[in-house]
């Protein structure tokens, strides 16, 4: 499938520059990648990755962690004019009626312009039809086609083979994960979830372990459990009080929740000690055989959608599930925030 899919990419001549890592958690950044990816595919343009500043990097950005799938470009007017796309005019005057962020209208126009002027820098630099970041609009309702690479079916089936084709960690990132998972000793069968804690509370409230629990026993796939979260003493709750399931973890002690500027903000050793981390955490859950996550966090996001049907979303109905992937996070908040004060089971 990758080699497919790199022989295709090559062969489109006009192209879109994604830069990764502007200023969301990485896998919302992951996600916004991955949705330019099928953008591409549909509108037959060659994707390449701009990422040398990624918030996300401690040196080169993507390949800091991953195996290429794509050209990656190093052209510096992309950290200054290559911008993620921004939210209609009507979204932002609702949010700036409810005083939640002021001067969002300014912020966008500031944003179009600038994204006008990268274009044309692009556009002349290449000397090709050059599109970035902030042309992406996909629409996450349709059924799509790929047939160069064998692929066909709705948004969630597209998503899942392009994390086939991006989702390659490096040697380096790789024999962490071996290792850390040696250590660990989860056996190969096993379910996953994510407890969020950390700046997810400004955002939506958070569901407590014992609901997950709950879940997890309500379902009844597997009594080995591995928790990704960002505070330990979640893992050591759900250890001391749920005896009857095995948890693992690959959570630091130390961690008390994760804030994301200050994960920004680390020196570069801390900075990939804790990515490399994170990505082993992230590919066990990859290999679990069933996944419980929330709507409200990148990470539950992107495994939701690349495990489907075999997952369990914790604040929103299966039948919902299709109608919300395509909300903004703000108003998945809101939905999950609805969904859970409606049953009244949630502790």
């Amino acid at each position: 499938m990758l080699q497919k899919y790199i022989k295709l990419n090559n062969s489109y001549k006009k192209q879109l520059i994604f830069h990764v890592g502007i200023q969301s958690g990485f896998f919302t950044e992951y996600n916004c990648m991955v949705n330019a990816m099928i953008f591409c595919l549909e509108h037959k343009l060659q994707f390449k990755l701009y990422s040398d500043d990624a918030n996300f990097g401690y040196d080169k950005g993507w390949s800091d962690y991953f195996l290429s799938f794509c050209p990656i470009v190093h052209d510096t007017f992309n950290k200054k004019y290559n911008n993620d796309p921004v939210p209609s005019f009507l979204f932002l005057i609702k949010k700036s009626i409810e005083g939640r962020k002021p001067g969002l209208i300014k912020w966008k126009i500031n944003t179009i312009f600038k994204g006008i002027t990268g274009t044309i820098i692009a556009n002349i630099k290449y000397r090709k039809k050059t599109l970035l970041s902030n042309a992406v609009k996909l629409d996450m309702n349709k059924y799509f086609q790929f047939p160069e690479l064998g692929i066909e079916g709705d948004y969630k089936t597209v998503f899942k083979k392009m994390i086939d084709i991006s989702w390659h960690l490096n040697d380096e990132v790789m024999s962490e994960y071996n290792h850390l998972k040696d250590e660990l000793n989860i056996p190969d069968s096993y379910i996953s979830c994510q407890i969020r804690g950390g700046d997810k509370i400004t955002e939506t409230e958070l569901l407590s372990p014992d609901y997950y629990a709950s879940v997890i026993k309500k379902l009844d796939k597997s009594h080995d459990v591995f928790v990704l979260t960002d505070d330990y003493r979640i893992y050591e709750y759900v250890s001391e009080k749920y005896k009857d399931f095995n948890w693992y973890t690959l959570c630091d002690i130390n961690e008390r929740g994760y804030v994301n500027s200050s994960f920004v903000n680390q020196d570069r050793e801390s900075k990939k000690k804790q990515m490399f981390r994170f990505l082993s955490s992230m590919q066990i859950m990859i290999n679990s055989t069933f996944f419980i996550g929330s709507i409200t966090t990148g990470p539950s996001m992107f495994l939701l959608k690349g495990k489907f049907p075999n997952v369990y979303p914790m604040d929103c109905s299966l039948e919902d599930f299709n109608r919300l992937i395509s909300l903004y996070m703000s108003e998945r908040c809101s939905a999950s925030l609805d969904y859970i004060c409606g049953k009244n089971d949630i502790k």
